[in-house]
């Protein structure tokens, strides 16, 4: 059974991360619709895992590659957003994060260093910050 899941499979799409961002989005509206019964939500979460299958199944790869990329694209500034706020949240008693005034760039220094001289790795702005 499985030999004959791969051959069908084989110059096929498959997974990827739009993908995995469309099944999760039309799992979460059809969640949400058995709460609420509204038929927009069920349409529209439905469409949305009509939309996942047939890009898995695509025979188009190319195609589908340049959609993922752009997907990818768009969601990298979230992405890295989320990432870096996790890291803060991870390190933040060992550490302080504050923002340079000119570049607005974050900056982490260690906690209990008190009144220092900081310079900006992004604009080489020099500023005394108490940490």
């Amino acid at each position: 059974m499985r030999a004959r899941i791969e051959r069908f499979m084989q110059g096929r799409y498959g997974q990827d991360s739009l993908n995995r961002a469309l099944s999760g989005a039309g799992v979460g509206l059809l969640i949400i619709d058995l709460l609420v019964r509204w038929l927009p939500i069920q349409c529209l979460g439905l469409g949305l895992m009509g939309l996942s299958i047939f890009r898995m199944y695509s025979r188009n790869i190319y195609r589908r590659q340049s959609e993922n990329r752009l997907f990818r694209r768009l969601l990298s500034p979230a992405a890295k957003a989320v990432r870096q706020r996790r890291e803060m949240l991870r390190c933040r008693k060992t550490h302080r994060y504050f923002r340079c005034p000119r570049c607005k760039r974050w900056m982490r220094v260690p906690r209990g260093a008190g009144r220092i001289k900081v310079k900006c790795p992004g604009c080489d702005f020099r500023f005394e910050k108490t940490v």
